[in-house]
């Protein structure tokens, strides 16, 4: 009996320090493959290094690798806060459905609260300190009298880092004291809130943008999946594109005979880039010829289903948690639970709605993204293969990392996910208010209904207009 309570004892003890292993085992392995896949991405669509306009001599080469590498430690938190989400919900029921099993005992709540506060804790350091030091390290020259190297841009770089974190610093003093109502001088005392506060006015603007983005992104995705999946013959006539693009090729390529033979400059880089752009709509078509039946015909109507099924899906669940926010009190996304994975006996609708909201959180994930660079204000900051410049890689990170760490918020508020937020992310303010969460959940409907009237009307607009045109040419 005395050896029994030992063991207890010593348990009781080691537990906590277990634990703290494990959760830095499995920070440490999921931080070198995403890492690894952040660095992959980054070199596909990077530029080549002695191509960019400031690689003159070997500080901008230190200066680009630094300024790269910070890049590729702020892409992998941005795939991780995408990610927490959907392995938090598959977490919650795969411990709910075995909550005994001893191979799986590792999913605790705390290990999954953790991995929430890290995403938290270094989205803000990404946001606030890295991506601001990679472009002014870019930009920097170094003080001037100093002696020239990578050690004046860095001093330099922290100079004015520091001067802009003392201005966010006298900023967000002055806003959360209008905030709070109380004086700017006891808001001092609580310096740790300057960081939350600054967060949660960053994750407004995030999750505004999200919401904005979202529906267009969803009527995209039909025209996105008629882009790369093989339709069926009987609606589209592949031989009379080609041969109407290789007609299209021949006189282009006469054009840009004639403008060489002129040496007209202009012409010419615009000729070429036609050029390129017809060759890649022949290689599709070529594409679309040589694909199987079953593409064509089995394929290619499931996944329009599927798009199809997941956006109507999307468009109720939100209607849902409108009627919710109107009828009852605890609706607000305001506060996590305690315990947040559910240990009662899972059923097949619960397994149901788990396996639904994790489609349509992935979903929208994929339609907020297209949704953004689908519009014509951040069509330009759309990444080129092999032609990006680190300046716009930077600015595609920032943007990643706000849209990726607003996910998991939106998904949340607009009643897509049962799954509470965890941590740091379910204290924003703003997140109680009815109003504001109200506003949001219209304004994605009303974003949702503008955008598939304008897809519709349009689509059938230009296919009276195509109708109109063959009626006329046949009288």
């Amino acid at each position: 009996r005395l050896y029994s309570r030992i063991m207890d004892v010593e348990d009781r003890w080691s537990e906590p320090f277990y634990n703290s292993v494990r959760e830095s085992i499995i920070s440490l392995l999921s931080f070198v493959v995403l890492n690894a896949l952040a660095y992959l991405l980054i070199r596909k669509y990077k530029r080549q290094r002695e191509s960019e306009d400031f690689y003159t001599d070997e500080d901008g080469s230190v200066a680009y690798g630094i300024s790269l590498w910070l890049c590729v430690f702020t892409l992998s938190i941005s795939l991780e806060s995408l990610l927490l989400l959907p392995l938090s919900i598959m977490t919650e029921e795969v411990f709910s459905s075995y909550p005994d099993n001893d191979y799986i005992s590792w999913l605790n709540p705390m290990l999954i609260q953790s991995l929430w506060n890290q995403v938290f804790v270094c989205s803000n350091i990404c946001l606030f300190v890295l991506m601001p030091f990679a472009y002014l390290l870019i930009e920097a020259e170094g003080f001037s009298g100093w002696k020239k190297g990578i050690l004046s841009r860095v001093c330099e770089t922290s100079v004015i880092l520091i001067l802009l974190g003392v201005c966010a610093a006298v900023l967000t003093q002055l806003g959360i004291a209008f905030w709070s109502q109380r004086s700017p001088f006891s808001v001092l005392e609580h310096w740790p809130l300057y960081f939350e506060f600054l967060y949660s006015v960053i994750s407004v603007f995030g999750v505004l943008l999200t919401v904005l983005c979202t529906p267009i992104g969803l009527t995209k995705m039909f025209s996105v999946v008629n882009s790369l999946l093989a339709k069926p013959k009987f609606l589209r006539d592949l031989d009379s594109e080609i041969h109407l693009l290789k007609l299209e090729v021949d006189i282009v390529s006469k054009q840009l005979q004639d403008s060489k033979s002129r040496n007209n400059n202009n012409d010419i880089g615009r000729l070429t880039a036609r050029a390129e752009e017809l060759e890649f709509q022949k290689k599709d078509i070529e594409w679309q010829q040589s694909a199987s039946g079953w593409q064509r015909n089995v394929f290619y109507p499931l996944t329009i289903f599927y798009v199809l099924l997941l956006t109507a899906v999307t468009i109720v669940m939100v209607l849902v948690n409108v009627l919710r926010l109107l009828m009852m009190e605890d609706a607000l996304p305001v506060v996590a639970r305690d315990a947040f994975l559910d240990q009662s006996t899972p059923s097949f609708i619960g397994r149901l709605m788990s396996v639904v909201e994790l489609a349509v959180t992935l979903y929208v994930v994929v339609a907020s993204f297209t949704g953004f660079y689908s519009t014509s204000l951040f069509t330009q900051l759309r990444p080129v293969v092999q032609r990006t410049s680190i300046l716009k890689i930077i600015a595609n990170c920032v943007v990643v990392l706000i849209l990726s760490s607003a996910m998991p918020v939106l998904t949340r508020m607009l009643g897509l996910t049962r799954f509470d937020l965890v941590g740091y992310f379910g204290s924003f303010a703003w997140l109680g208010d009815l109003r504001v969460v109200l506003s949001y959940n219209l304004l994605f409907e009303i974003m949702m209904a503008v955008t598939l009237t304008q897809n519709v009307t349009r689509s059938l607009v230009k296919e009276l207009q195509s109708k109109l045109q063959q009626t006329w040419t046949t009288w």
